[in-house]
């Protein structure tokens, strides 16, 4: 037939069979556990698609079917954002009249220094005067 002879010590092969002769031993020494291994990764998979696809069916049979339902959670969703809305609403004016307080309170703050800072002549301090300052 021919003459083609195969060159078994090349890199590339030598390290194709060895792979391969580890895998084929891994197989052969571990090979049911293997298979039982996928066997029961697929079952548990399959379990719980099929246990997903009916909570989904469930949930969306309730919310569809059940109109008097729907309504209710919108009212009641509605009633919890009006009472936030309250709560911020108060905490709001609470603020504004702490900052009105304290605005008054800098105001006479402002006001009782200038009342009691000294008025400095122009012989004493003839250049800070000059300058602005006072």
């Amino acid at each position: 037939f021919g003459s083609e002879t195969y060159n078994l010590s090349s890199p590339l092969r030598n390290q194709c069979l060895k792979h391969l002769c580890v895998l084929s031993s891994l197989f052969s020494e571990y090979g049911w556990y293997l298979l039982l291994l996928s066997g029961g990764v697929y079952l548990l998979i399959q379990h719980l698609n099929k246990k997903r696809s009916i909570q989904d069916r469930s949930s969306a049979s309730t919310s569809s079917s059940d109109p008097v339902s729907v309504v209710r959670r919108q009212e009641a969703l509605e009633a919890s954002r009006q009472r936030m809305q309250a709560e911020l609403d108060a905490k709001a004016a609470e603020f504004k009249e702490k900052q009105q307080r304290v605005n008054e309170v800098w105001s006479d703050l402002k006001r009782s220094d200038l009342e009691k800072r000294p008025e400095f002549s122009r012989d004493v301090f003839p250049l800070v005067v000059n300058r602005g300052v006072w």
